[in-house]
């Protein structure tokens, strides 16, 4: 991109070398943005002359940066929703566990850990969407061992009566 110079167009000793040279210009003073194009080529005397080509990408660079804001906007906006859900899921799953604690029955119980489970299913199933590059794929095995992990503490299950061992791609 362009240093600072008093013409931005004049910066093209390379082309006669030889040398076919493509740069952004933005010119401050009417607030435009150009891309240049500048090739040598040769007189019929022999000497060398340059042709060059200029084109207004000033529209395109505004829309390029509206586009950046509005990317950076929905990232924003996409980390807080996440942070909310996370969030919002360790509150229902503690509920469930609080409540199971106090519970006498064993009935009762089983179908809050039952509740708990799932919550957990659907908090790593969104962990490991938002860990994702793409928002329509995740990594299974990645999710298998989190929602196998949390499987064996919820139900209090110690590593001497279960070992896991999982085969995914």
């Amino acid at each position: 991109n362009q240093t600072e110079e008093k013409c931005p167009w004049c910066q093209s000793d390379e082309v006669f070398e030889g040398k076919t040279i493509r740069r952004e210009i933005h010119v401050p003073l009417v607030d435009k943005t150009y891309y240049l194009i500048e090739t040598p080529f040769e007189n019929e005397d022999g000497s060398l002359s340059k042709l060059s080509i200029y084109r207004d990408i000033t529209e395109r660079k505004k829309t390029e940066e509206h586009i950046k804001d509005s990317l950076k906007e929905k990232e924003i906006l996409l980390q807080e929703v996440h942070h909310r859900v996370k969030n919002n899921m360790q509150v229902v799953a503690r509920l469930l566990k609080l409540q199971a604690d106090k519970i006498q029955d064993e009935h009762v119980k089983e179908l809050l850990r039952d509740s708990q489970t799932r919550v957990f299913a659907m908090s790593a199933v969104h962990e490991s969407l938002y860990g994702s590059e793409n928002l329509s794929e995740i990594d299974f095995k990645s999710y298998l061992q989190k929602i196998s992990r949390t499987l064996l503490q919820t139900y209090q299950v110690g590593a001497e009566r279960v070992r896991l061992n999982i085969v995914a791609d």
